[in-house]
């Protein structure tokens, strides 16, 4: 492998180590649990993920979101919100 290319690849990992070590922003989650409106939040997976790929009855998180979606839609439509 050249020289220039190692040295981009060196950059760019080093570059994704940073940034997965910052602090995350959570100025706009405080907000949210301080105003006390109730929330709802779904854990997202890689869909490689054990937990998805050998447990879940959805293929994917594409069907996990649609089915909390649609859930949400229904329940929207029986209470009147």
């Amino acid at each position: 492998m050249r020289r220039s290319m190692r040295r981009r690849i060196r950059r760019l990992s080093r570059a994704l180590f940073d940034a997965a070590l910052r602090k995350p922003r959570t100025g706009l989650i405080d907000k949210l649990v301080s105003s006390g409106v109730p929330f709802y939040l779904l854990p997202l997976q890689l869909n490689s993920d054990a937990q998805i790929r050998d447990h879940c009855r959805f293929d994917d998180m594409n069907g996990v979101m649609e089915f909390v979606m649609e859930s949400f839609a229904r329940m929207r439509r029986r209470r009147g919100w």
